[in-house]
């Protein structure tokens, strides 16, 4: 991509996360260039003889950049209702409530369907386009300017108030055209890369997990006879290995919880505090080197919470069930996550955490019926673990080390790399529709046919 220039001139906008802007720009409330309607309130049941049933869509189908149409839920509505609030291709659909701000644009979607009020409607007036506005709300998201408008009290709401008086770059129409083309090429080469390598990631995952459970299950040695293991996922195993309960290989298991998170005496904002491990901090990587939030010490006695030494197991019983990470630091957890001490006369802890990662395909058998899957300590006591000797759990560990260790690294290689490409995504759009850098004499290559 060549280098771009800024505008030769600029003025000040006024308006915060805007900052300058090109001297023959303006700016402008939403509202004066585009239509905003509210979604309709859930109706469960008919009011009228002239309501119908009709699909609606709300704050879960709008990701950013996208909204998602299918499996819609069934609401009532009236004739009137269903003109008012109905969608079609080419609206810019906002959230209200839950990300307020969060956007999309609708690119195809069957006659009938309304949005419920978690949602706002946006056509454009004039010659503004809803593509202009989505850059534009993602520079508004990405600056932290909608939590500083939103209440973060409850929920944060986006309301018609808030979105109709919000301050928007507006430049002459041909260029916002030409911003718009721009954009679009150059965040779909970026969304294509990144699709490649999650892609990449993809398949070094299931490089990884079949290597994983080949060798908790069967083994190093192919000539190794072979017994049942009386499991219907397990399989055949070696005949010497045995089968037990988690329980009886494991030293402790260590429950975690939350302090109150409105009491400002059991949080830290500093590195003094004892550092807490959610599940996000499970899931930026298989090893815990550090926590977004640590409590104090009477956070930790509020809870009666122990401190996890490192090299403690963590295993996920809520969201991303069956994760698993191995704490590099010492620290404390939350109810969604078991610390699971291992090392003994019967089990090795990484061979415990490669037989919980191969388990983590199959653990949902184990959940809970309800709507959400959750796992609790006592269904985590019960797993089934097949254990060699240590001497053979020794040489898998060994083993899996070693061949995983390479995809391991390309992994988090690939994954900095996607997370590189979307923060020069966003500094991309910011710049461009702030007007930071000029786009007049840009041209967009031709698509290839």
């Amino acid at each position: 991509m060549p280098q771009l220039k800024p505008y030769p001139k600029y003025k000040p906008s006024n308006i915060q996360w805007i900052g300058d802007i090109p001297e023959h720009w303006s700016v402008a409330a939403v509202k004066r260039h585009y239509h905003i309607q509210l979604g309709k309130m859930l109706q469960n049941y008919q009011n009228s003889p002239t309501d119908a049933e009709v699909p609606y869509l709300k704050a879960l189908n709008v990701q950013w950049f996208s909204v998602y149409t299918a499996d819609a839920p069934i609401m009532w509505a009236s004739p009137h209702e269903i003109a008012k609030f109905g969608i079609r291709a080419g609206d810019l659909l906002v959230c209200e409530g839950g990300e307020g701000g969060r956007c999309g644009i609708i690119d195809q979607i069957k006659p009938g369907y309304i949005i419920q009020n978690a949602l706002h409607r946006v056509r454009p007036l004039g010659n503004y386009t809803n593509t202009f506005l989505q850059y534009v709300l993602s520079a508004v998201s990405n600056s932290g300017w909608f939590d500083a408008i939103n209440n973060k009290a409850t929920i944060t709401h986006f309301t018609s108030e808030k979105f109709g008086a919000l301050m928007m770059p507006a430049p002459p129409i041909l260029e916002q055209n030409r911003i718009v083309s721009y954009l679009d090429h150059q965040t779909a080469l970026m969304d294509s890369l990144v699709a490649k390598k999650q892609r990449m990631i993809e398949l070094l995952t299931e490089r990884r997990q079949s290597l994983i459970t080949h060798a908790v299950t069967k083994g190093l040695d192919p000539q190794a006879p072979m017994r049942e293991s009386g499991i219907q996922w397990i399989g055949d195993i070696p005949e010497h290995w045995k089968v037990a309960q988690l329980k009886h290989c494991v030293a402790q298991f260590i429950s975690g919880g939350t302090p109150k998170t409105d009491d400002p005496r059991y949080w830290s904002d500093d590195e003094t505090g004892i550092p807490w491990v959610a599940i996000n901090d499970m899931t930026r990587s298989p090893r815990v080197h550090s926590t977004a939030k640590r409590i104090t010490p009477d956070g930790l006695s509020s809870k009666q919470l122990a401190i996890l030494p490192a090299g403690t197991l963590l295993y996920s019983m809520y969201a991303s069930i069956g994760k698993t990470a191995l704490l590099q630091i010492d620290a404390t957890v939350n109810q969604a996550i078991l610390g699971i001490a291992v090392d003994n006369d019967r089990a090795r802890r990484d061979f415990v955490g490669y037989w919980l990662e191969f388990m983590q395909q199959h653990v949902l058998m184990l959940s809970s019926s309800n709507t959400q899957e959750n796992l609790n300590a006592e269904k985590v006591r019960g797993m089934t673990v097949v254990l060699p000797p240590v001497a053979e759990q020794k040489d898998i560990i060994n083993y899996l080390h070693r061949e995983t260790s390479l995809m391991d690294a390309l992994t988090e290689k690939l994954n900095h790399q996607i997370e590189l490409l979307a923060e020069r995504r966003q500094s991309l759009i910011t710049h461009a529709v702030t007007g930071k850098i000029d786009l007049r004499n840009h041209n967009v290559p031709a698509t290839p046919a």
